[in-house]
């Protein structure tokens, strides 16, 4: 698949997945584009959690094809990781750790060179004013679960930063 638009950031075309004998994607398709608030809704068991995971290059793609930012899930796995954050519906963030703290476990995991991962969380903790106290006091033991879910959307961002630096 290939973008025709570029302000077409995520495309999925046709995509399928199979466990065995079991369809868990059968034919999806849809684009996202720049600026757009996306939802993949549908019930229990329909495949939403299986069509994310294939394009954040967590599973194969089976069937179909898939785009993030123009680069090919299949065929540039590394280039749509360093494009994407994933804020999954449990918080991996550490409880035991400051929002400062936790972006920068992340961002060394990502492998952030130390000027771009000091500059990147700056700027995150700066553009969240309710996350600044916090994250400069890693004395508070016990945070509420609102506190880490803006912190894991502030970890799904860091990759921005990296996506900057590789070009």
């Amino acid at each position: 698949m290939s973008i025709v638009d570029t302000n077409t950031l995520i495309a999925a075309g046709s995509l399928g997945k199979r466990f065995g004998d079991v369809v868990a994607v059968h034919d999806v398709s849809f684009t996202v584009g720049a600026g757009e608030v996306f939802g993949l809704l549908g019930p229990n068991g329909a495949g939403k959690t299986t069509v994310v995971r294939m394009l954040a290059t967590l599973s194969s793609i089976d069937s179909g094809s898939a785009s993030i930012a123009g680069h090919d899930v299949a065929a540039e796995p590394d280039a749509v990781r360093r494009v994407i954050g994933l804020a999954g519906q449990a918080a991996a963030v550490d409880e035991k750790l400051s929002a400062r703290e936790n972006l920068e476990l992340f961002a060394r995991l990502y492998k952030l060179p130390k000027p771009v991962r000091r500059r990147r969380i700056a700027e995150l903790i700066d553009s969240k004013a309710g996350l600044a106290a916090r994250a400069l006091d890693g004395s508070d033991a016990e945070v509420s679960s609102s506190a880490n879910i803006q912190t894991e959307a502030l970890v799904a961002l860091l990759t921005d930063a990296l996506e900057r630096e590789l070009g």
